[in-house]
């Protein structure tokens, strides 16, 4: 495996408007104990921010006591793919930690990941679980939803059959959160020289909530040719500001994934279907029609008609069925295109991977 950065961890900290929650990440961050002689930073992106970001978490550090560089950019265009983007070529070292401006670390969060990486060269991409904190007591209705929140175990499976995984290793289908995620350098680099080019814009501020950034790097490294690992060592608690836990902005983050269904789907195809050639117009309206009879199945509407008057989640939850299956329509033609898109760019990524590694 070719590694061209030096070994140790980059932390990855991407923000928007985040002066009022940067603190306490810095401070979980700063208490993060590691064997001597592993180097570590924390690369923070300003991503378009019209607060003072930078300036209060240089601040922080500095009473945190600075334990190692925090070295602050800016990135002006919106979208945290592009300031993650940023974060990835500014890194120094191989192994990189990506932390939401809420993340709290647990302790010895960084030195698991780098252990981990260390023993195993074909981990591309490496998560855990987290916990939820709440600045105001956690609603009735948050469970129903804790996973749209990132909050709690991915469901992942491996093994053939599948089945539930429940410990550390490698994962055959599922996705892995991008809260706290490991990501080896070699296999962004390895992206990047295939051309990889992202079918989504990942989140703009507070105004656009599209995510799946990171569904999609999953899927991607996971094409490229690399393990994706998850283990339940590496944890971490993901604080709930009070604006994100209104009945107002729960649809918003809900119906957020059905703006991304279709293009993961791409993904989810290749990954999993890769004996149906899905370049052809007949695999998708095939799996159109099943969409539909699926949707608009008696059950599906009784359900929907039931809960229609009733203030509940679970109505939200079935009506981002219908969310995707309009969408999925909207997005036919150009989800074929896509499929030949990313094929191509796995093919690539295959090559140079075999190439890395021979």
């Amino acid at each position: 495996m070719k590694h061209t950065r030096p070994a140790g961890v980059s932390v990855l900290i991407c923000t928007y408007n985040g002066a009022q929650r940067l603190a306490p990440t810095l401070e979980h961050l700063s208490q993060q104990k590691l064997t001597l002689g592993i180097p570590w930073e924390v690369v923070l992106v300003d991503n378009s921010s019209t607060d003072n970001s930078i300036a209060l978490s240089t601040a922080c550090w500095q009473r945190y006591g600075a334990p190692v560089p925090l070295r602050p950019f800016r990135q002006p265009i919106p979208g945290k793919n592009y300031a993650l983007e940023m974060a990835y070529d500014e890194a120094r070292y191989e192994f990189m930690c990506i932390v939401d401006d809420d993340n709290w670390l647990n302790n010895d969060y960084l030195q698991v990941g780098f252990d981990l990486l260390s023993r195993h060269d074909a981990i591309g991409l490496l998560g855990g679980r987290s916990i939820g904190a709440f600045e105001v007591p956690m609603p009735l209705w948050f469970p129903k939803v804790s996973r749209s929140y990132a909050v709690g175990t991915p469901v992942l499976f491996t093994g053939n059959p599948p089945r539930l995984l429940t410990e550390a290793g490698p994962i055959t289908q599922g996705a892995l959160c991008g809260a706290g995620l490991f990501m080896r350098h070699a296999a962004w680099r390895l992206l990047q020289q295939a051309d990889f080019q992202s079918l989504l814009n990942g989140r703009i501020g507070e105004k656009q909530l599209m995510g799946g950034e990171d569904d999609e790097l999953s899927y991607a490294v996971k094409l490229a040719g690399y393990e994706i690992w998850y283990t339940p060592t590496l944890c971490l608690t993901h604080f709930m500001t009070k604006n994100r836990l209104t009945k107002e902005y729960v649809p918003r983050i809900i119906h957020s994934f059905s703006e991304t269904f279709t293009r993961l789907s791409v993904y989810r195809r290749l990954a999993y279907n890769s004996t149906i050639d899905y370049s052809q117009v007949y695999p998708w309206i095939k799996d159109f029609i099943y969409l539909t009879i699926r949707t608009f199945s008696m059950r599906n509407l009784l359900k929907y008609l039931k809960l229609r008057f009733k203030d509940d989640i679970e109505y939200l939850l079935i009506q981002e069925q219908f969310y995707i299956w309009i969408n999925f329509m909207k997005e036919f033609n150009e989800t074929r295109l896509n499929y030949i898109k990313v094929k191509n760019m796995q093919q690539r990524a295959r090559l140079l991977y075999k190439g890395n590694n021979q």
